[in-house]
């Protein structure tokens, strides 16, 4: 995509991204292999989108208020806000990476899809 989108078209490319997530994780892998690779994806995925918004002032909030964090700060954080060990945050990790920010989806004016 070389075009800008309004912010509802880029939430929803970034959403159907975030879905293919586990498609594109070797499940031979560690769990913590897998959990990098899908935080991995969900950043370069999040980066992606930000540069698609035609709605700069959308996107400089969003950069300054959901930045993109490394994986040991992220699973550092996931360790101490929700009380898990390594291995539960791992876990919590590559489950995290395909659900979108549902503050941010309604922000944006993105209603989730139910299952």
């Amino acid at each position: 995509m070389d075009q800008l989108l309004d912010n509802a078209a880029v939430r929803a490319w970034y959403r159907e991204k975030l879905e293919s997530i586990p498609e594109q994780i070797d499940s031979s892998l560690s769990l913590e292999e897998q959990a990098r690779r899908a935080h991995e994806l969900r950043n370069q995925y999040r980066t992606q989108a930000r540069a698609l918004m035609a709605d700069e002032d959308a996107r400089a909030e969003l950069e300054r208020t959901q930045p993109n964090v490394d994986f040991e700060a992220f699973l550092a954080n996931a360790m101490e806000e929700k009380q898990l060990n390594r291995m539960q945050a791992l876990a919590y990790i590559i489950g995290s990476a395909t659900r979108s920010n549902k503050r941010i989806d309604e922000q944006l004016r993105i209603l989730r899809r139910k299952p």
